[in-house]
């Protein structure tokens, strides 16, 4: 890559892209701008030029061949490429805006009344709890808010204490997670028909 000024970089970068680049988008699961090169000097110095421009990046190389790949993940990452680089290509400039409208902002409905509130919650639990382990217990969202809804309602309806921590998986992606693993709140929860009682059995 030569060494250029910002607006010119940019130019080179969108032209690369063009050429080389694709757009993935798996609805509501993975999207993501990738690039391919066996030159790993050229690869280093797009991103570092990405960065410089706020946009960060995942370089891998691919297994058993002498090729690397950078890419682009999460919806501040690409909303800042198609600001700061783009596409010209037509195609890929048509699927980056449809993979960009593809995240949805996942806040759950929580309703205002007690008894509502209280139904939902309940609903909420015995959909979303995932056992990890015997007496171990988690939920998780990509919105933290939803979380801390979630925490206060375990309080305050079943005097459950609860942490939410925040959590990175192999792509890079953010989430959050809320663990219960006391023996006495899994029993609760057990009482409350919320989790299966195979658990208690265990």
């Amino acid at each position: 890559m030569p060494i250029l000024n910002s607006n010119l970089s940019k130019k080179w970068i969108r032209a690369f892209f063009d050429c080389e680049g694709w757009v993935y988008c798996k609805t509501h699961q993975n999207r993501s701008i990738g690039l391919d090169s066996v030159n790993e000097k050229g690869i280093d110095q797009i991103i570092n030029s990405l960065n410089k421009f706020g946009i960060k990046v995942k370089k891998r190389k691919i297994k058993n061949r002498n090729i690397f790949r950078i890419l682009i993940y999460g919806k501040d990452n690409l909303v800042k490429f198609k600001k700061e680089v783009g596409f010209f290509h037509p195609d890929k400039k048509k699927k980056l805006n449809k993979t960009i409208e593809d995240y949805v902002k996942t806040l759950w409905s929580f309703p205002k009344g007690k008894l509502k509130r209280k139904r939902f919650v309940r609903d909420l639990l015995i959909q979303k709890i995932r056992i990890k382990k015997p007496l171990y217990l988690r939920i998780i969202s990509k919105e933290k808010q939803n979380l801390e809804e979630v925490k206060k309602s375990l309080f305050n309806y079943y005097n459950i204490l609860s942490k939410i921590k925040k959590q990175k998986n192999g792509r890079g992606f953010i989430y959050y997670e809320i663990s219960i693993n006391k023996r006495d709140y899994v029993e609760k929860l057990i009482k409350e028909k919320i989790v299966s009682d195979f658990i208690k059995r265990k």
